[in-house]
């Protein structure tokens, strides 16, 4: 996941870092030659053109690293707000179950309610009867 993607970005760090060191003391050494060999024109250009190659290769390096970097950043604000989403997400569900629970009270009064309507109309239908029965009789 993440942390996985986060330690390769490290290791890739550790590694570009490693690699910009070594240039680094390579550079070096190339201007030490450059100057001892000053009487060798054809020396000379040759390590400048390294010296060149090498300057090059540690902008690209810097350049990774920087890439590297933000992406690291850009990964960590990405942890955040998927932690606070997955936080969100726990207290709809909550609150969903909190109202699911009493939808389920109200079905249930609602049938009760229902069933003592129903209860009342047949009592009334049989009053109704009875009276009727009764105002027969007269």
């Amino acid at each position: 996941g993440v942390k996985t993607q986060i330690a390769a970005f490290e290791a890739e760090c550790e590694q570009l870092r490693g690699e910009n060191e070594r240039k680094d003391q390579r550079l070096e050494t190339m201007e030490v030659e450059l100057k001892a060999s000053s009487g060798n024109v054809t020396k000379n250009e040759e390590l400048e053109a390294q010296v060149e190659q090498l300057k090059e290769e540690l902008t690209k390096v810097y350049e990774k690293l920087a890439s590297v970097a933000q992406m690291s950043v850009e990964t960590e604000l990405f942890e955040i707000e998927n932690r606070t989403l997955v936080e969100e997400n726990k207290k709809l569900t909550e609150e969903n179950a909190t109202l699911t629970e009493e939808i389920s009270v109200l079905t249930e009064e609602k049938k009760q309610v229902q069933e003592q309507l129903e209860d009342s109309g047949r009592q009334l239908e049989q009053a109704v009867e009875a009276a009727a029965l009764n105002t027969g009789r007269m």
